[in-house]
């Protein structure tokens, strides 16, 4: 494996250099038709969805490529409340009916199961849309 910041360094800010600093490159490959890229990066610390997003889309840009592909793999301790809020924006994204009832919601985390509190109700909505197998899903 090789460090993740020796062939992407070039491409960090401050925020993405401390986030990935770390961080190694399990898998790398490049579709030279597609121009897309395709990545695993692990790394033993969480690192938010958001500054992914942000690096992601410097290096499409800097690469001229059309997407990139870029998959995270984290120890189980990293598992941390901002993990699970990214995962339910994630799931959010492609599932409306979610929206708001994730809000102020708690997280309890066991080392093996993640409980959720809910504060403004809606289990049946989102029992409904089937959160539980996205989340079990996004998790893995």
């Amino acid at each position: 494996m090789v460090p993740f910041k020796d062939l992407f360094g070039t491409y960090f800010d401050s925020e993405t250099e401390a986030a990935f600093d770390k961080a190694v490159l399990n898998d790398c490959a490049l579709d030279q038709e597609k121009r897309t890229l395709n990545i695993v990066i692990g790394n033993e610390k969480y690192v938010r969805r958001s500054v992914l997003i942000k690096l992601k889309e410097r290096l499409k840009g800097t690469l001229q490529l059309n997407s990139i592909n870029a998959k995270t793999v984290y120890a189980p301790e990293c598992v941390c409340n901002e993990a699970f809020e990214d995962i339910i924006e994630e799931i959010r994204l492609n599932n409306a009916r979610i929206n708001g009832y994730f809000s102020g919601a708690k997280y309890d985390f066991d080392g093996k199961t993640v409980k959720i509190s809910l504060l403004h109700g809606g289990l049946g909505v989102i029992s409904d849309c089937n959160f539980e197998e996205m989340f079990k899903h996004a998790v893995k």
